[in-house]
């Protein structure tokens, strides 16, 4: 008898089990997802040159630049401020964003030196 039994098939589980299975996987994904992007937030004065991966920056819009086909934007978080190069259209000043973005140097003279200038290329 005992043999019989385990040797049975299991009785299949009823729709609302499955339901709630369902739904408590969907739960604790949409949890994981949010906190991985919580913690992939960079801070704008941990920027660093020779990170080649895009990286994810939040803070506030202060100065903004109208450029011939682009504009930027200076970002300020509580560590530093970057300038964000975009093709999108300009957030308002004072306005809290977050991007995802590449991080760009350029060669900037200053007096008779040169200087490695970051900022930050704007991602789609």
């Amino acid at each position: 008898m005992i043999v019989s039994q385990i040797l049975l098939p299991l009785k299949p589980p009823s729709a609302t089990v499955m339901t709630i299975k369902l739904l408590l996987s969907l739960l604790l994904f949409l949890v994981g997802c949010q906190w991985n992007q919580q913690q992939q937030l960079t801070p704008i004065g941990e920027l660093s040159q020779t990170s080649t991966t895009p990286v994810r920056v939040q803070g506030v819009v202060r100065d903004r630049a109208n450029l011939v086909t682009k504009g930027a934007y200076q970002l300020k978080d509580e560590t530093g401020t970057i300038w964000v190069v975009t093709d999108d259209p300009l957030p308002d000043s004072g306005q809290a964003v977050t991007i995802q973005a590449k991080i760009k140097s350029k060669s900037i003279p200053v007096q008779e030196q040169i200087s490695q200038g970051l900022y930050l290329k704007q991602l789609p």
